[in-house]
């Protein structure tokens, strides 16, 4: 993977443009291996921590983005169950090329081609889920380059000048060729750090996904990119192609709590202590514990405590159904509640514990 700094160093605007092109609206069988392929960045990708939004459908199938878009890591997904030869990987990997030598090269860090299922005459290590060129048998190694320089020819957004073998040879080998999981639970488990407490079932786990691939899939109706031209990736935020990490988190947790726990209003656990708050400031005091909330939740070096606080609740609430928020609050481990910065006081706690137990209708 290419080093980064902040920003690459790039050409003016005025000299850089990249056309999009290719966009495209994917069958139920894709659709789905490009969610997998979305989640697959954020739950067991090297560079997960630093993704925080994806480009839908506009510089490929997904492409994850830190929150400066000045790093791209971009996938390109097929969803063939019936295996993916040597032939087709080399076809298949055009879209990914376009991109390294495209005008943003500098911004794009990694490339990965996600396929549903590869043959047997692809790599010599069956058990390999993510391999590299060099991982292939030598013949698969072959007609992968040969059906790779073919198809590039083929394409007009590719100049033949850019097809050099110093280029062919250093792309093939940058590329991380990975094969999904067979069950859509996978890539939810690691999301959001399933556990005991929070007892989401396999069937949760698919219609937390479900979710997902349908929001995924609503994006490319949004608005049509085909053609259009950028100056730099971070012009992506204008057009409605972006699903934020914070967007599929608040998915999952609206799932499992059974309430989204960002809609505005008062949780019915929280109305005594609001009553109790001067009349006067509730609006103020309410504003800042949604605010809390929301700053917890879209922080990705917040995550792993929020989930920890999530299911400490959720079990203190099992527990102890009858008892009001105060006391759940009270039952929480200090060090648990100490981990989650996000939220600056016990009131913005006390409102989260409340929409979860509204949420769990327990009590």
């Amino acid at each position: 993977m290419k080093a980064m700094g902040l920003f690459p160093a790039v050409m003016s605007g005025d000299d850089m443009k990249y056309k999009i092109s290719s966009s495209e609206r994917a069958a139920a069988s894709a659709a789905e291996t490009e969610t997998k392929a979305m989640l697959h960045l954020i739950c067991y990708d090297d560079n997960q921590d630093g993704i925080t939004n994806f480009a839908i459908d506009f510089f490929n199938d997904v492409t994850g983005m830190d929150k400066l878009a000045a790093h791209l890591y971009d996938v390109q997904s097929k969803g063939s169950s019936s295996g993916i030869g040597p032939k087709e990987l080399g076809e298949d990997l055009v879209t990914l090329y376009k991109n390294y030598v495209s005008e943003f090269k500098d911004f794009f860090v990694k490339y990965i081609l996600f396929m549903q299922k590869v043959t047997s005459t692809v790599k010599d290590d069956p058990e390999l889920s993510e391999f590299k060129f060099a991982d292939m048998k030598d013949e698969a190694q072959k007609d992968v380059r040969a059906s790779f320089v073919k198809a590039c020819k083929s394409k007009a957004y590719i100049d033949d000048s850019k097809l050099t073998d110093a280029s062919i040879n250093a792309f093939l080998n940058s590329v991380a060729f990975v094969v999904s999981k067979p069950d859509r639970e996978d890539y939810i488990r690691p999301l959001i750090k399933n556990n005991v407490t929070l007892s989401a079932s396999d069937e949760d786990l698919r219609a937390i996904f479900n979710e997902i691939r349908k929001k995924q899939t609503g994006i490319k109706t949004n608005s049509k990119v085909e053609g259009i031209e950028l100056k730099y990736p971070d012009e992506v935020f204008h057009y409605n192609r972006v699903i934020r990490r914070s967007d599929i988190v608040l998915l999952a947790i609206s799932r499992i709590i059974n309430t989204n726990p960002l809609e505005q209003g008062i949780p019915k656990p929280f109305a005594s202590i609001y009553s109790g708050i001067a009349e006067d400031e509730r609006d103020e005091i309410i504003e800042k514990c949604q605010a809390d909330l929301a700053k917890q939740m879209c922080n990705v070096n917040e995550l792993t405590p929020f989930w920890s606080l999530l299911a400490s609740i959720v079990s203190a609430i099992r527990q102890n159904p009858s008892a009001d928020v105060e006391t759940i609050y009270r039952l929480i481990d200090p060090n648990v509640l100490e981990e989650c910065s996000g939220f600056e006081d016990a009131l913005s706690y006390q409102y989260f514990i409340a929409i979860v137990k509204g949420g769990l209708k327990v009590g």
